[in-house]
C-alpha cells in the first residue's frame, strides 16, 4: 500500500467519524426540541415548564398561595425552579448522548459541563474535534451554522 493510500484511508475514516458525530447531533437537537421538563418546587405553587434546550415555555401558579410570599422570595423560588428544569434538560440531553452513541463514537469526558443546549451542542462539536485530530477544527459547524 501506498503512504498517499494510508493518508487517504485515514482521512476517509475521520470523515466518517464525523460524519457520524455530525448525524449524531442532529439526533440530539430532535430530541431535544421534542423534549419537556416539569418542575415543582416543593410548597407546589407554582409549575414551571421548559423545553429540551432549556427555554422557558411556561409558569403555571396553583391558586393565590404565591401572593403570600414577599416579592424578593417569589422571584429566588422561581429562579431556583428555572434553574432546577434546566439542569434536567441539560442532564436529560447528556443521557441521551450516551445512549444513541455508537461504540466508536468519542468519549463522553471529552464533554464539558453545560449550562444550556446551545453549550452542550457546542461542546459535543468542539469535543469531536479533539477525538478526530486529522480534521481540522475549523471545519467543525458551530450550531448556528447547521441550524
Amino acid at each position: 500500500m501506498k503512504p498517499d493510500d494510508n493518508i487517504t484511508g485515514d482521512f476517509e475514516r475521520a470523515q466518517g467519524e464525523l460524519d457520524e458525530v455530525r448525524r449524531l447531533a442532529e439526533d440530539i437537537r430532535t430530541r431535544g426540541d421534542a423534549a419537556v421538563f416539569k418542575v415543582t418546587p416543593k410548597n407546589k405553587m407554582f409549575t414551571v415548564t421548559v423545553g429540551g434546550r432549556g427555554n422557558v415555555q411556561d409558569i403555571t401558579f396553583r391558586a393565590t398561595a404565591y401572593r403570600s410570599l414577599a416579592p424578593a422570595e417569589l422571584g429566588k423560588l422561581l429562579v431556583e425552579t428555572i434553574e432546577q428544569a434546566r439542569e434536567q434538560a441539560v442532564s436529560a440531553a447528556m443521557a441521551s448522548i450516551a445512549e444513541i452513541s455508537p461504540t466508536t463514537a468519542m468519549p463522553l469526558d471529552l464533554l464539558k459541563p453545560a449550562s444550556s443546549m446551545d453549550e452542550l451542542m457546542d461542546s459535543l462539536l468542539e469535543a469531536a474535534g479533539q477525538f478526530m485530530p486529522e480534521t481540522a477544527p475549523d471545519s467543525i459547524p458551530r450550531r448556528r451554522e447547521i441550524t
